[in-house]
């Protein structure tokens, strides 16, 4: 019965992790309930408490004899990324400690849960993965050029700011698969902060570079009717 499902496919532990109770999550787990489900299920326990935030349920689970697996897919996310969207704190520090037991040949853990935290502006999250990173790959070179980009799209100026003062660790003018840099992002979008920041850089940053069909910064910011950041890259150089 620990393991029976509702028309959803629920699992009693899962509704409990879900709801962030924990005397019953551990009852469950103490009485046999299985703690990860089988592959190609939607709903894993530790999945829904790290999206919700409740830590003290994921101890649990972690900590059960038959431990959760930490890197479990859900329909679409491992729990660190759901965790690291939400910007999860405690539960996203819990993960890396469970990450750096468990995994630690794996050298790309972090890269997709930094993009989660850049993508929703998630600052604190996005420095303790950027720690967690420094750790892993303390010799790695431009790691957080996709980061930056997503920032720069997003209009989160803390976080490039953030990334930015990484220094040599990001290639702030490198190009995603559009050819876009994040310069063109941000005139994409009029964020004339953050494209003020990158212009900052000097030689860093090309104010000119163009993508894969020749557009430049200052031709999306005329094309989008984003004047100020118009002006800021003509006053540069920029056409």
């Amino acid at each position: 019965m620990v393991n029976s499902r509702d028309s959803y496919a629920r699992t009693p532990l899962s509704l409990a992790a879900e709801n962030g109770n924990e005397a019953l999550a551990k009852m469950l787990v103490d009485s046999g309930a299985t703690v990860d489900p089988p592959a190609g299920d939607h709903y894993s326990p530790l999945y829904v408490a790290a999206e919700n935030g409740h830590e003290k349920v994921m101890k649990i689970l972690i900590g059960a004899e038959d431990k959760a697996d930490v890197n479990w897919k859900d329909r679409y996310d491992v729990p660190l990324i759901a965790a690291a969207a939400k910007g999860h704190e405690a539960v996203v520090k819990i993960l890396i400690d469970a990450e750096d037991r468990e995994n630690a040949d794996s050298k790309d853990r972090y890269i997709e849960p930094l993009k989660a935290a850049a993508w929703n502006g998630q600052e604190a999250v996005l420095k303790m993965l950027i720690d967690a990173e420094d750790r892993l790959n303390a010799d790695s070179k431009d790691g957080y050029t996709d980061q930056l980009c997503v920032a720069a799209w997003s209009g989160y100026e803390v976080v490039v700011k953030r990334l930015i003062n990484l220094g040599d660790r990001v290639d702030v003018d490198a190009k995603n698969y559009s050819g876009y840099t994040p310069l063109s992002l941000a005139a994409m979008k009029g964020h004339e902060v953050i494209a003020r920041m990158l212009i900052d850089l000097g030689d860093r940053v090309d104010v000119n570079s163009k993508d894969n069909r020749g557009r430049t910064p200052l031709y999306w910011a005329i094309e989008n009717g984003h004047e100020a950041v118009a002006k800021i890259l003509r006053d540069k150089g920029g056409c």
